[in-house]
């Protein structure tokens, strides 16, 4: 008797262990549709593109990637400098994103030799460390027609106003 009690208080706090979880939690946003997709802000003059891909796991939580490539005007293709691979969700107008694995297509950040493809590294890798970010790290964003508005308030004065501050991404076909 009381063994099966202990397994029905087992099997409760189990049910509201996964009931409670973050990607279906009420006081995250719902994902809006037009997020979906793939972005790209294209920086010529730098010969930088940077891409966005979203996608839905449920109504409020989501996968994104996140890709900082560069080409110099002799280059055929893009390399891949900085990547990243994150689960996030939407509270207000800001992206929250959790980034489980960074990637490069650098063999060291501070040498000039390139992998043929992105080599990804999670937390457990010694290499993680080389991409370093603030914990609350949160994308502020506005969807207007199709086009992405990225905003960081880099120098902390509470505005948008400053250079390099939005970055507009277009919706790829």
């Amino acid at each position: 008797m009381k063994k099966n009690r202990i397994l029905m208080v087992f099997t409760i706090l189990l049910f509201f262990v996964a009931a409670c979880n973050k990607d279906d939690d009420p006081s995250f946003d719902i994902i809006p549709d037009d997020l979906v997709g793939a972005w790209t802000n294209y920086v010529s003059e730098d010969g930088v593109e940077n891409r966005f891909i979203f996608e839905k796991n449920n109504e409020r939580s989501g996968n994104l990637e996140y890709y900082w490539n560069y080409r110099d005007s002799e280059a055929e293709s893009y390399i891949t400098l900085l990547a990243a691979k994150a689960t996030f969700v939407v509270k207000d107008n800001m992206i929250i994103p959790t980034v489980k694995q960074w990637g490069s297509q650098l063999i060291e950040f501070d040498e000039e030799q390139l992998l043929d493809e992105i080599r990804w590294y999670t937390i457990n890798e010694e290499e993680w460390e080389w991409f370093e970010i603030e914990d609350d790290f949160t994308i502020t964003f506005e969807l207007i027609n199709d086009q992405l508005i990225i905003k960081e308030d880099m120098n902390d004065d509470g505005d948008y106003n400053d250079e390099d501050e939005i970055a507009i991404y277009v919706r790829e076909s």
